[in-house]
């Protein structure tokens, strides 16, 4: 038994060098461009030639050049400058993306009169050859030719248009210059940090790549902030020369969790509070605002802005366009309260002043000192005066008594109990109808008992029955949602019509329903009489349109 050991490659690792990329063009240009920037190049000049047999591309650079050839067939042996080495921490492995392919290497440093080139074949890659080197005419620089199998053709001009997009260096494509942009174009504020950038961006796509390595985009987890009336805030960083920042190698898809990448995020968390604090104002949430300030970023409170009140719908697939964001001077939280609720109360409200105080709720803003000072609505309860003398309360916590069927009243009065500090008032309102239950049962049409007001008509309960009582299901056996939709929309039709309507009302609506679901197929302009007595139908048409 050995009493030390030392880490070592294997030689076998050379054989499997074509699995250390995976083989597409954009890995290849990826590598090479980077090896061109490392070189210091200046341009870099792509160009696809067409044949008979094949298309090549060349890679030209104006860089430095390669002095050694031995070194591009050097697995880990990058040969860069102790500068570019602490910088970059190159692998030594980009000419290895090649590996499987067709190709030819020429280059000449400045110091010489005379450059080399080589030719390696796809199956010369494992080592097993020799690989015959000769002198070529050369500027300084290198160029290296690549045979293009045929399924690369069609994506050539976007991948080619993509390695340039955010690289550092000008690239042309067949003697046109490609268009760049810098990475952190279009972000709200940018800082710099340990030879790096960070960039923060308001509505950026938070599942795209969020750092730039010399124009190889990669996705990394990075702090992003959601505000609550804001567009969502992210960070992306342009990595420059910041050696704690490691990437995983070789390729380079990915950054290594390390004490670097720590900082970065930390970092990067600041910079986007710091970019808050120079807009007018803010709607971050109480627990952000509390984390900006530990960061060190001083903040004032979120602007005193809430949506305007929407009552929820029963269907949870629909949900109402948010309202218009109001000043709070005057607003009154008007609670989580459930559909059967909110849809009568709302309806009561409709030409009272409190309505248009009425703003949702937000619990993300719960701490700041303006938010935890408004008022707010505690308890709704529907005093029901029947017909028949009986009275009821309809409420948050249920129907005392509960209702044994619908029930017509002579009045209604709705009492909304306000709670501002330690006082609570009651603000009432004479309304036309309310919603209970049977057995407290808030989720079903069949279980709804109504007490409503006579003036009320069949179209405006068919509506708060909708907004109330309607919910589509997603199980499997469930038809679509336009049919459910259509099926409750009948049913409550029905419901309010029996209620409000004569007898022969309701069966003539109901007649007429029926007969429109199949008024498609009759034909246009022209008269069609349908006559039914003692469940015989008797159907005549009319003359053709002249």
């Amino acid at each position: 038994m050995p009493s030390t050991i030392r880490p070592t490659v294997s030689p076998a690792m050379i054989g499997k060098v074509g699995r250390l990329f995976n083989g597409t063009l954009a890995d290849i240009l990826a590598e090479l461009f980077q090896n061109a920037r490392r070189a210091g190049a200046t341009m870099l000049r792509v160009d696809a030639h067409p044949s008979a047999d094949a298309t090549i591309l060349t890679i030209t650079d104006d860089g430095c050049g390669i002095d050694d050839p031995a070194s591009i067939v050097t697995l880990g042996h990058s040969g860069w400058s102790e500068a570019i080495c602490s910088s970059e921490d190159p692998a030594g492995m980009g000419v290895f993306s090649l590996a499987g392919r067709d190709v030819a290497i020429t280059s000449r440093t400045a110091d010489r009169p005379v450059g080399w080139s080589v030719a390696i074949g796809a199956g010369q890659w494992d080592g097993g050859d020799d690989l015959v080197v000769a002198e070529a005419d050369h500027s300084p620089g290198t160029t290296i030719s690549i045979v293009l199998p045929p399924e690369w053709l069609q994506q050539l001009d976007d991948v080619i248009a993509t390695a340039a997009r955010h690289f550092p260096v000008p690239v042309s494509f067949n003697g046109s210059e490609l268009a760049r942009q810098d990475w952190l174009d279009g972000a709200i504020a940018v800082s710099a940090w340990n030879g790096s950038r960070i960039g923060v961006f308001e509505g950026a796509d938070p599942y795209g790549a969020r750092i730039n390595f010399h124009g190889v985009t990669i996705k990394c987890r990075l702090p992003s902030l959601t505000q609550v009336n804001d567009r969502a805030l992210l960070a992306r960083v342009d990595i420059g020369s910041t050696p704690s920042l490691q990437l995983v190698l070789p390729a380079r898809k990915e950054a290594v969790e390390n004490d670097g990448l720590a900082a970065l995020r930390a970092a990067a968390e600041r910079a986007i509070f710091a970019a808050v604090a120079e807009q007018p104002s803010h709607s971050l949430g109480f627990e952000d605002w509390q984390r900006a300030r530990s960061l060190g970023v001083d903040l004032p409170e979120a602007a005193p802005l809430l949506r305007a009140w929407q009552p929820q719908l029963a269907d949870s697939a629909f949900s109402r366009e948010d309202g218009p964001l109001l000043a709070t001077e005057s607003a009154v939280l008007a609670g989580d309260l459930e559909p059967q609720i909110a849809s009568p109360l709302d309806r009561a409200l409709r030409d009272d002043p409190l309505r248009q105080s009425l703003v949702q709720p937000e619990r993300r803003y719960v701490g700041y000192a303006w938010y935890d000072r408004l008022p707010s609505i505690i308890d709704v309860a529907f005093h029901v005066a029947a017909v028949d003398g009986a009275a009821h309360v309809i409420g948050l916590h249920g129907d005392v008594p509960e209702l044994p069927d619908h029930v017509e009243a002579r009045a209604i009065d709705m009492v909304v109990t306000v709670q501002s500090g330690d006082e609570a008032a009651n603000h009432v309102v004479a309304t036309d109808l309310a919603f209970g239950s049977a057995d407290n049962c808030w989720y079903d049409l069949d279980a709804a008992r109504i007490a409503w007001v006579r003036g009320l008509t069949p179209d405006q309960l068919a509506e708060q029955l909708e907004n109330a009582f309607f919910a589509s299901s997603d199980d499997h056996d469930a038809d679509n949602w336009d049919t459910q939709h259509g099926h409750f929309q009948d049913a409550a039709r029905i419901i309010a019509m029996d209620l409000l309507a004569s007898p022969d009302d309701a069966l003539v609506d109901r007649v007429r329903r029926a007969i429109s679901d199949h008024v498609w197929f009759l034909p246009e302009k022209r008269s069609i009489t349908i006559a039914i007595v003692d469940r015989a139908i008797n159907v005549a048409l009319g003359p053709e349109p002249v």
